[in-house]
Order: structure tokens, then sequence, then C-alpha cells
């Protein structure tokens, strides 16, 4: 299945080949407006920061690419603007400081690779943010922005027309909840006042996934019925833990960035229960829980994120946690190094050293701690963007599909309910590992759920479909090198 990561790396160029799309060289923002009002043309700008592995691999994999060298230069007047800021920036670069700062903070650019597309007049009309996964879903996501049904932005300014129906705000917020806030605040708290039963089950299922910011109606509703919404869904900390999420957002990652060295869980603790005075215990609890994660993690990434591709003491960095955050176990300390170990190796494309990381992260299955708190988006981008799509190596290809099983498949009623992604890797797991019978067992399961939903995720039910006829006919569903492109291009 397409699965749009995004993933940091270390510093990088880029500068497209000629054969592909011709970025311009030597124009400022107010230039690019002039030519493209003069030349009747749509601009195409890629926001990319330095440290942004899909933005490297665009760059060098699709960019370069003869067919869409041709469908961009022939629509569009084409823009690679660097959102972030190096030593190593030249004078061009230099010139658009102001304008990358100003388009990011207007458009809301929040993960790398961001496309926005705008019109001749200089409007924003459409964007898209993640990694295509070929020229030619690459250019059919800029065919998109000729379509005023597909367009992101028109699309949008529909909001005010439809604020009373429910269909339409739905498919608004998951269009805008990923990666861009400030309208999904906006869509959420419309869609949230059409609904006149917010405690049935469906409702609770969507909407404890669409929680954004605490100053949200959504957000009070959950803090205020935590029990009744626990006891609809089934599940004793669903609701806590969106709560806790908002919260660690909001307030525990200022409190790291503005109390570093100085942090502990008793400081905060005082602050917390001073801006939320009813807060429950178990909020209180699951709010623990991300502060001990969320603690070594700032520290970990404060040590090792401007790191190029080379292997950090990670025992060190225990122990200098340890002296840090006395608070928090040596334990839970541990579990989050095997967690960012992975995920450190996997962004700087150092696949050897991941491999051995995915190997000793099967060990930690034994800790119930570590099993019960498994995050679920670490370990779907560790098991599919690592292990599948890159890794060789069948011990750790065995070691993923094992914890992947316990933390997640084992603990599935695929009677009541079908997390689709999850089943779809993990039977993509299982037939690189040579279980073709039940890696077509569990993709079956993960196409019937994609068929109840093909109206919402057409994407998914065509991507399983393909994979399960592979698998049918004994060939890889991994990706294979790219053969020619014959896209279907639409007229302006």
């Amino acid at each position: 299945m397409k699965k749009y990561l995004l993933i940091y790396f270390a510093a990088l160029s880029l500068t497209a080949s000629a054969q592909g799309i011709n970025f311009e060289k030597n124009l400022a923002w107010k230039d690019v407006l002039l030519k493209a009002k003069t030349e009747h043309k749509y601009i195409f700008m890629d926001c990319y920061a330095t440290w942004c592995a899909p933005c490297k691999w665009i760059a060098n994999n699709i960019f370069p690419n003869d067919t869409v060298g041709k469908y961009f230069n022939d629509h569009f007047i084409n823009v690679a603007l660097q959102m972030d800021r190096t030593k190593n920036d030249d004078d061009f670069v230099k010139l658009w400081y102001n304008d990358s700062r100003s388009i990011g903070q207007q458009y809301s650019i929040q993960a790398y690779p961001t496309y926005l597309f705008f019109d001749w007049n200089g409007n924003a009309v459409h964007r898209f943010v993640g990694t295509p996964e070929n020229a030619g879903s690459f250019i059919a996501i800029a065919t998109n922005s000729f379509d005023p049904n597909k367009q992101y932005y028109t699309i949008l300014k529909q909001l005010d027309a439809h604020k009373s129906d429910s269909v339409f705000l739905r498919e608004l917020v998951l269009k805008t909840i990923r990666f861009d806030k400030n309208n999904a605040k906006l869509a959420v708290n419309a869609y949230f006042k059409t609904l006149t039963h917010p405690f049935e089950k469906n409702n609770l299922e969507f909407n404890s996934k669409i929680i954004v910011a605490s100053d949200q109606e959504i957000f009070t509703f959950f803090f205020r019925n935590i029990k009744k919404i626990n006891e609809i869904l089934g599940n004793t900390y669903m609701a806590e833990g969106r709560i806790a999420y908002i919260i660690q957002n909001e307030d525990l990652m200022p409190y790291y960035a503005a109390n570093n060295p100085g942090i502990t869980w008793s400081d905060f603790e005082k602050k917390i229960l001073e801006k939320y005075p009813q807060i429950s215990t178990s909020v209180m609890t699951s709010l623990k829980d991300y502060y001990k994660s969320g603690a070594y993690e700032y520290l970990i990434r404060a040590k090792v994120d401007g790191l190029g591709k080379v292997n950090p003491d990670w025992n060190d960095l225990i122990n200098k946690a340890a002296q840090k955050f006395p608070d928090i176990s040596r334990e839970d300390l541990e579990n989050q190094t095997i967690i960012h170990k992975a995920r450190y190796y996997k962004n700087r494309q150092m696949w050897p050293e991941f491999d051995a990381s995915v190997i000793e992260l099967g060990t930690y299955l034994n800790r119930p701690r570590f099993t019960k708190s498994f995050p679920y988006p670490f370990a779907n981008d560790i098991a599919w963007d690592g292990v599948f799509l890159h890794s060789e190596n069948i011990n750790a290809l065995k070691a993923v599909i094992n914890w992947f099983k316990k933390a997640f498949v084992d603990r599935a009623d695929f009677s009541k309910y079908v997390d689709v992604t999850i089943v779809d890797t993990y039977a993509n797991l299982l037939y690189k590992a040579g279980n073709r019978d039940s890696a077509i067992q569990y993709e079956e399961i993960a196409y019937k759920a994609a068929q109840k939903n093909a109206e919402k995720h057409p994407d998914d039910l065509g991507d399983i479909s393909a994979a399960l006829n592979k698998m049918k006919k004994g060939e890889k569903t991994w990706p294979q090198p790219e053969t020619s492109i014959q896209p279907t291009i639409k007229n302006k």
C-alpha cells in the first residue's frame, strides 16, 4: 500500500538534473509571479529542507525523470524553495530567506516535502504533503492542481458554505488533519458541531483521531467524558491517551525546551494541575508515560539529530540521561534508546546498522512495559519503509514479523475491526519472508476491509488488490526498478 512517510535525514543537495524539471535558479519570488502571469502558467513550488530524506530521494529519482520534466516544464514555472537555513547556503538561497519564512507561515508548512501549486495570478490552489511513489503518481498530483474538484485550497474555501454538511466536513477533516493544523482546527470544529449523536461508537472512534488542540470543543468533550467514552469504545485508555497526547504537544515539549537541563516530573505535574485542575488521575498517568519517553527523546534529538552517518555512543547517552532524569527508570531509558536507534539508522539509510537495531528491537518484546507501550506509527514506519522496502536481512525480517505479530496482530479481533494499514504491512512482510499462504490469508483480510471503505479510500483498495494479485502469481510486491511511464495528462 502507498504510505506517504516523512523521514529525517542528513544535509543534502536538491538541484535536479537538467533533463528533468527545470527549476528557476535566478528569479526572486516577485519575478516568478510576474513570469507566471506573463506566460500564463501555474507555479509549482517544492518546499524542502536540507535534512529531509524523502526530499533527497525525490530530487534524485523523480525530478530527473524525462516524462516528469516534460510535463512540469510545459505546464509550470518551477521553484525549489529551501525552508531551513544552513551555513552552506548560497546567495540564491539567501535571496529567498524572507519569502521562505512568510510562505511557510502563511501555508502552515509543518512537514517535508510539501508541494504548493499556484495559479498564474499567484493564488494558491493546491498542495500535497509526502512522498509520491513514482513518476506517474507525481504527475497525477500535479494534474489535480488544474481540477477545481480536487484543488486543496479551492475545497477549503467551501467550508463556510458547507458548515451543516457533515459528509463534506468529514472529508475536509481527513484532507487537513495530518499536515495543516490551522485549517484542520476549523474543519474539526465545524464537523463536531454537526454531530447529533457524538456518543455513537463510530463517531467516537473517528473523533478520537482528529483532536488537534486543547482549545477545541471536541477536546473538552473527551476531557469531561473519559469514563463514558472508554466504556463505549471498550478501550480503557483511549480518551485519556488522546488528551495526554495533546497536552504533551502543547505543554510538555515547550517545558523541555524552556527548562533544559532542569527537568523534573514533579515541577511539570504542578504546572499541569494548575492549568487543568479537574484533570483525572488516569490522564496524569498517561501523561507521565509521555514524560518518560519524551524527556529522553528530547535529549537524544539534541545530541544526535544533527549528526551525519555516524554511530553514536548509545550507552553513554543512557548514562547521561539517567543522571539528568533521575525519576525515569533505567528500563524506560533503554526502551526509548532502542526505538530511537532503529529510527536513527533508517533515516540515515545506514542499512546494516538498521538491520542490527531491528534484530535487537525484537529482544525487547520480552519486556512487558515495552510491548504495552509499543508505538504504532513508529512500528509501521520501521516495518514498511525500513524493513520491507530496504532490508534483505532475513533475521531482521523475521524479527519485525515477530514483534509486529505480538504487538498488534495477536491482539486484534478482526471480526470487529481491521486496521487495513497494519494488516497489509504484516501480509507483505510475511510474503517477503517466504510465507506465501499466510501472506495471502492476511492480505485477503485487508482487502475485504478496504472494500468496505473503498468510497473514502479508493487508493487503499487498489494498492491491496494489486499486491494480492502479485502474491497469488508469485511476483514480488516490493518496489522494482521503474520502467517507462506514460501518464494520462489533462489539459489546463
